[in-house]
């Protein structure tokens, strides 16, 4: 191969169409000896040889496809890198999907043929099966009954994607007899096989979120869970999490499930959910598991919040609350004042060890005024370089001052 040279003309320009790790680089000069020249969408453009093909994810799939004579196939998704062969036109049977990202977002099938397995990129076309299909979907409900199975989501690319979850059964994986039964009860659905990718949804060994129970919503069954001990924002992630119907509930250190009248403020909870999440303050979202412990009970090293700060709270005339999320609040009225006040009197604080991050994150803030005094509360729990631990008392009182900015303002 002929070394160019190049001109300068005042700008040298180097066209880099993709530098992620593991993907092609096409470049408008020649930048070692391995560099071959190849066809692209821009004219012919050098790439760099030996270059390491990125990781093919996979998915099986398991439907007819009909080839119209024009697609090539390769012995791997890399046009690049591996001779083409020719297809004829006729049906085939897809077995892989695999959605190329990076330089080239499209996606690749995967076919047996006495050559060996091949990939080509077909040339699709939207038919009536997977339109009939699309329609249909959320109405498929005796289909999911029949396979224990919950929709959760389902999109079209090329591929028809539908993922659902076995109900009861949140970490188990399914047994190809079944992921084959439920895809020929779809095809039966829509007429007929189509393109089609049938993804199971497992919960993972870390919970999707956690935090202490902070209110308890029986009518709407759901709970008000916040992460004080998470301090990558200035504001505590909170969520309300309803249920599935195929929840379950139990505590922490053992195996036997509960219900929801067993779950109470100040309990710790951890969740593992299987849907979205509402972009609110609080967000919404849904539970499929949760894993509670009870809070820290007060021992004899627990100090009241009125030894703490030295004062009996009597002569309490103004509150000013500091919300991280909203704009601060001052309470003057006398019953607002009273139920602050008393929920405070409740509060013991108990020591914790230090292994809890330093609270940057905070809920809200508050400044008591007792006549000339300033005293303080955060619902970071945390006085100098001494923390203290979530009890029933203290999410009380961060959900009653919750509710004067989320409940009913005439309280004030």
């Amino acid at each position: 191969m002929n070394k160019r040279k190049r001109i300068c003309t005042g700008v040298i320009l180097a066209l880099i169409l993709l530098a992620s790790p593991g993907q092609m680089k096409a470049l408008a000069e020649p930048v070692n000896e391995a560099a071959d020249l190849f066809p692209s969408d821009i004219g012919k453009t050098w790439r760099e040889a030996n270059l390491e093909m990125p990781a093919i994810d996979e998915m099986a799939a398991e439907f007819t496809h009909t080839l119209e004579g024009d697609e090539t196939a390769y012995a791997m998704p890399f046009p690049y890198k591996y001779e083409g062969i020719s297809l004829q036109a006729g049906d085939v049977t897809v077995i892989g999907v695999w959605e190329e990202t990076g330089l080239h977002q499209r996606t690749w099938y995967k076919i047996e043929t006495d050559q060996g397995f091949l990939w080509f990129v077909p040339n699709y076309r939207y038919n009536t099966r997977i339109k009939q299909f699309s329609e249909s979907l959320p109405k498929h409900e005796d289909v999911y009954e029949k396979h224990g199975v919950a929709l959760m989501s389902a999109y079209f690319r090329d591929v028809f994607h539908v993922k659902v979850r076995l109900l009861n059964r949140h970490r188990e994986q399914p047994s190809l007899e079944e992921i084959a039964a439920l895809r020929s009860d779809f095809y039966e659905q829509a007429g007929g096989s189509f393109p089609l990718v049938i993804e199971y949804f497992v919960l993972g060994e870390q919970a999707d979120l956690k935090g202490t129970i902070t209110a308890v919503d029986k009518k709407q069954q759901r709970v008000l869970i916040i992460d004080h001990d998470d301090s990558s924002h200035k504001t505590p992630n909170a969520n309300w999490v309803s249920f599935k119907g195929d929840a379950t509930m139990f505590f922490k250190d053992g195996d036997e499930t509960i219900g929801f009248d067993a779950l109470h403020i100040g309990q710790y909870a951890e969740v593992w959910g299987g849907g979205a999440t509402l972009l609110t303050y609080p967000g919404q979202t849904t539970g499929i598991e949760m894993a509670v412990q009870e809070p820290l009970s007060a021992n004899d090293s627990a100090v009241a919040y009125t030894e703490l700060v030295q004062d009996d709270l009597s002569a309490i005339d103004k509150i000013e609350i500091d919300y991280s999320f909203a704009e601060p609040l001052t309470l003057q009225d006398h019953d607002a004042i009273e139920e602050i006040v008393g929920k405070l009197k409740q509060i013991r604080l108990q020591q914790t060890d230090n292994s809890r991050p330093v609270a940057n994150t905070y809920l809200y803030r508050m400044t008591l005024y007792s006549g000339d005094k300033k005293l303080s509360y955060s619902s970071a729990l945390q006085w100098g370089d001494q923390k203290y631990a979530h009890t029933q008392a203290t999410s009380e009182l961060d959900y009653s001052v919750f509710l004067f900015y989320f409940g009913d303002r005439k309280k004030l």
